[in-house]
């Protein structure tokens, strides 16, 4: 068994170091691949950006050569000669401009596209601008704040891109992202397939979601479907930022939720890896922690909507605040990994590859700062949240595959208590009856002697019949030497007895039979139920009888069953097979069909002369 738990995490390990490859080699292709800083020439230059026909083959990105003037709104027929060269990632806020770091201000972008080529209609995607602008081309003004996220123009030769740009509430200002240029099908395809990818972001976690709260508020309020549940909401949010913004409806407050909820997502994670790791138990813990990570969700909503627009300076802080929160994060996720992969916690496994994910996408934003923009999927974060939903849910299913078996097991000695509930009631009414047999055995004695003795035999030979029948009225207690098979015989069939059915039974079945004991529940139980209600729909004077035979032949099971049953019309047609079955025979025997295909064995079901009977095979599989 130690040689088994050894390989297993060795396997496990494999697993997450394969976890940590596979972000390596996803972050590596996204970074070379799907990368605006990376998508290759031409590059701008010095205020120019030129391009030929052919370059239009693919989508172009504006990022090098921008001219910046700081602190100035310049219509497009001004000049200024005090400005900068720089490439849009270069300065995310105007805090580089101000000695006191505010990133609130304002500020002009101009940038000359210069055309080799044929006039044609080309589409400019407008990247997001957290506050106020205003895109001037070719002298006219094509958008403001709020408008769509791309716009058309015809280009011919030479036309010149002015952004005006004014920031007093965010912490990031100005051109933040570098615009993408190419023909309208060309744009609308990056578009298309960006969304289709946000959509499977959106949706995924969205009905892991509601799945999640329906399992929850099934069994009884496990506090891991709950949190798990309301990551998947929280991460639902940041993703459905792109659909907003090209609905011009973000702004002030959506950037704060959208902040928000990342920290709420961390807090869950965090929340689920504690009681994984068994800390949530812990009451001291609980009520340290949750009103924590509440609060710095809070915080961190209040800091964007409020804070900074009023305290400028606050910015900064909250990037540190970010990170480090993230970081916390990050560490207590491998901490409750390392605790629950110490006490040999399958749990533990999920919540180290966990960590992972949050780990690599925390690396990636560090390593790519201003270095990485999505051109058609999503940002390393994104992807990291994505993959911890993915994981934590494998999570769930194991959590509630265990709850399902669980709740087998609990349904199972439910059972078995009913049944020993019922053989104590059968066995006291049967040992009371014993006993009143007994008490009154003396007075039969001596009657039996009397009639001997005066030779009325015609008479002696009726008493003796009547005991007979008092005897056999007894029900057994013992069929066979199988416990629960035992039981379900000795409930069904002195129920039937007492209803005043005739049964006869033979059964020789091993001690222990290598079949779980929720499946012989299902053969015998619906076996025995459907035969005495059969019995009990035929009149009171009719002959009503049960009659089984069960036996083993080497690892075959065979069991027979025969009982009296209502006379039927023929046009109603009763099948000799298991695919259809009337009405009033039809309880349980799908269930038992089921226990029989799984075993591959046989079962026949016929009715002759108001007889039915029921014919199985079962292969008991040897034990390993």
């Amino acid at each position: 068994m130690k040689m088994i738990g050894k390989y297993r995490k060795i396997y496990r390990t494999a697993a997450i170091c394969l976890v940590l490859a596979g972000f390596f080699v996803l972050f590596g292709f996204l970074y070379r691949h799907d990368n605006k800083y990376t998508a290759g020439p031409p590059y701008g230059r010095d205020g120019h950006f030129s391009f030929s026909e052919k370059d239009l083959s693919n989508p172009l990105f504006l990022i090098d050569g921008w001219e910046f003037y700081p602190d100035r709104l310049l219509t497009p027929e001004e000049t200024a000669d005090e400005g900068y060269l720089l490439y849009i990632g270069q300065y995310p806020t105007f805090s580089a401009f101000h000695p006191t770091g505010s990133p609130f201000g304002a500020g002009t972008y101009r940038l000359t596209l210069s055309y080799d080529g044929k006039p044609r209609i080309l589409t400019l995607e407008i990247p997001e601008i957290f506050t106020d602008y205003t895109l001037w081309i070719g002298g006219e003004k094509a958008a403001v704040t709020g408008s769509s996220p791309s716009v058309s123009f015809l280009m011919d030769q030479e036309i010149t891109l002015t952004l005006q740009t004014e920031n007093y509430t965010h912490y990031y200002s100005g051109l933040t992202y570098p615009p993408a240029l190419g023909t309208p099908e060309i744009i609308n395809r990056l578009f298309f397939v960006r969304n289709l990818f946000y959509q499977v972001l959106w949706l995924v976690p969205l009905t892991l979601a509601l799945f999640s709260i329906a399992v929850w508020l099934i069994h009884g309020h496990d506090a891991l479907f709950r949190h798990f549940g309301l990551l998947c909401l929280g991460f639902s949010v940041p993703v459905l930022h792109p659909f907003l913004w090209q609905a011009g409806l973000t702004g002030q407050f959506w950037y704060a939720l959208e902040d928000a909820s990342w920290c709420f997502v961390l807090t869950q994670a965090a929340a689920i890896a504690s009681i994984s790791a068994g800390f949530y138990d812990v009451r001291w813990f609980r009520k340290l922690i949750t009103p924590l990570t509440a609060g710095l969700t809070l915080l961190s909503f209040i800091w964007v909507y409020g804070m900074i627009p009023s305290f400028p300076a606050a910015s900064a802080w909250y990037g540190t605040l970010t990170a480090l929160y993230r970081t916390g994060c990050f560490v207590f996720l491998i901490l409750c990994a390392a605790k629950g992969i110490y006490e040999e916690q399958k749990d533990g496994w999920y919540t180290l590859a966990g960590g992972v994910c949050l780990g690599m996408g925390l690396y990636a934003n560090i390593l790519d700062n201003n270095r990485f923009e999505p051109i058609y999927t999503g940002w390393q974060l994104e992807y990291a949240g994505f993959f911890l939903v993915l994981i934590f849910g494998g999570l769930m299913v194991r959590r509630n595959l265990l709850l399902i078996r669980q709740g087998k097991e609990l349904e199972l000695v439910t059972l078995l208590n009913r049944m020993a509930k019922e053989s104590a009631a059968s066995i006291r009414q049967n040992m009371d009856q014993v006993r009143a047999v007994k008490h009154e055995m003396a007075h039969h004695i001596s009657a039996l002697e009397a009639l001997e003795a005066a030779g009325e035999y015609k008479r002696l030979k009726e008493y003796l019949l009547e005991l007979h029948k008092k005897k056999e009225a007894i029900p057994p207690l013992y069929y066979c030497e199988n416990y629960l098979v035992n039981a379900i015989l000795s409930n069904c069939l002195s129920a039937a007895s007492r209803a005043g059915i005739r049964v006869s039974c033979r059964a020789s079945l091993p001690e222990e039979l290598n079949l779980p004991d929720t499946e012989l529940c299902i053969l015998f139980s619906n076996l025995l139920d459907n035969a005495s209600e059969a019995c009990a729909l035929l009149p009171g004077d009719a002959d009503r009888f049960i009659d089984v035979d069960i036996h083993m032949d080497g690892r075959l099971l065979s069991v027979l069953c025969r009982n009296a049953m209502k006379e039927r019309r023929r046009s109603s047609g009763f099948p000799s097979t298991t695919k259809a079955f009337p009405e009033e025979h039809g309880f349980g025997l799908r269930a038992m069909e089921s226990v029989v295909e799984k075993y591959e064995g046989a079962l026949d079901i016929s009715e002759d002369q108001n007889v039915f009977t029921v014919k199985l095979l079962l292969y008991i599989p040897s034990p390993v």
